[in-house]
């Protein structure tokens, strides 16, 4: 899951990518949330995708974030931004109830999450996407070079990706 937030605060949407086992979409979603800073963009996301997880049964998901904040506030179980505590308690209700693992994942490993946050902001919107089929070109490219364990490298603050067609 992951969220962003253009101004901060500003216009800001959420997004999050949920997958079996084997790395084969199960849902991926997109929600735009108005005006907020990006730690509410961050915390609405993760609601967000902890709700699909459990309107679906998907019980002992591991939920990858870019947000270290968001994940030390999960597993203290302390949330130290007053505009996040609306959503705090069931964000971790629901991890509880589906034994759920939160742990930090750097950028580069939360690409498609970050890609759909970044769409719920451009398209002002809430989409849901069920099959590869569904999904734009520049998500899928994503999702498949995730599950073919194409490394991403960093340098100075960018990314790189190796092409998909090596």
């Amino acid at each position: 899951m992951d969220g962003a937030s253009k101004g901060n605060p500003g216009l800001s949407g959420g997004g999050g990518i949920i997958c079996n086992q084997e790395g084969n979409l199960v849902l991926a979603f997109s929600n735009f949330y108005g005006h907020c800073t990006n730690t509410e963009s961050e915390m609405r996301a993760v609601l967000d995708g902890l709700r699909v997880c459990a309107s679906k049964g998907l019980a002992g998901c591991h939920v990858a974030l870019d947000s270290k904040s968001i994940v030390k506030f999960i597993s203290s179980r302390i949330c130290k931004v007053w505009c996040c505590w609306y959503w705090f308690d069931e964000v971790l209700r629901l991890v509880d109830a589906l034994g759920a693992t939160v742990m930090f994942s750097y950028r580069e490993g939360n690409r498609a999450a970050d890609f759909l946050a970044n769409r719920a902001h451009e398209v002002q919107g809430n989409n849901e996407f069920l099959t590869f089929g569904e999904l734009p070109p520049d998500l899928y490219r994503i999702i498949r070079e995730d599950k073919a364990g194409l490394p991403v490298f960093c340098l100075e603050g960018e990314s790189f990706y190796l092409p998909s067609s090596l």
